[in-house]
């Protein structure tokens, strides 16, 4: 977990306890201390501590607690509290499944996911994905994407720890395809400022990508989100939570909120 994450481990973790106020909450949805109990309890558990609430439900009640949340939630609100439920690996194999399978390939959140992952979370990323999906990561990259396009992820894919990307890219890529790697590395490299950029451009102008928004969110509040707040305060002088607040709306509002300002 990084220093410079907002959501930290709970000091008196108690996952039954939670799974139980939990359980009552998403049955009392009439009042707003329903709501502020929920938000409560999912922004101030990192992600392992998620992952044990939601065994600790299932153990209790025999039912799924993102089934629950879906079926008693909504929206925005509802995506993000489910989405903050699943594994980092499952989040992230999630992402890049919509990515691949959709209408279009959205190239931007794949190339986003796998060059700002570690060796280590693309190989659990890979081994989620085939769990969920029953077939790999690989097999959809080859038939859902084309060209230098495919063979640059097919790549990554099969990154070892030690592989050296600059390399890879200067000896396999050419001409403009090469420069644009290269120009987008260099940006990943500075990994706060990266993501600084997809967070603006995901809220500026009429509408937002909640998709992006609640990704970078999610993915981010355990490793580096401080540094990436201090980074969009000093860029856009404006802090990142106001960009939110006047973005969204509501539940999901708050729930982003907890998140960011801890």
């Amino acid at each position: 977990m990084g220093e410079q994450g907002t959501v930290k481990p709970c000091k008196h973790f108690n996952p039954e306890r939670d799974a139980g106020l939990l359980y009552g909450n998403l049955r009392g949805l009439a009042s707003d201390s329903s709501y502020s109990a929920i938000i409560n309890i999912l922004s101030k558990r990192s992600s392992a501590q998620r992952v044990e609430i939601l065994f600790g439900y299932h153990a209790m009640y025999g039912r799924d607690l993102i089934q629950d949340i879906k079926s008693g939630l909504s929206g925005d609100f509802q995506q993000t509290a489910a989405s903050m439920l699943l594994t980092p690996a499952e989040y992230d194999a999630t992402s890049l499944y919509k990515a691949l399978k959709g209408l279009k390939i959205e190239a931007r959140v794949l190339v986003e996911i796998l060059l700002t992952r570690s060796a280590e979370e693309i190989k659990c990323m890979k081994e989620s994905y085939s769990v969920k999906y029953h077939r790999s990561l690989e097999t959809d990259i080859e038939q859902s994407c084309s060209g230098n396009l495919k063979t640059f992820l097919l790549k990554i894919v099969a990154l070892s720890p030690d592989c050296d990307i600059q390399k890879k890219i200067s000896s396999e890529f050419h001409g403009e395809f090469k420069d644009a790697l290269k120009s987008q590395l260099k940006v990943i490299e500075s990994k706060p400022q990266f993501f600084v950029e997809k967070l603006y451009r995901s809220m500026k102008g009429v509408g937002t990508d909640d998709e992006t928004l609640m990704r970078i969110i999610i993915t981010r509040c355990e490793v580096d989100l401080r540094d990436i707040k201090t980074s969009f305060q000093a860029t856009h002088g404006k802090s990142l939570s106001k960009f939110i607040e006047g973005d969204t709306s509501g539940s999901y509002r708050k729930l982003l909120l907890a998140i960011v300002d801890q």
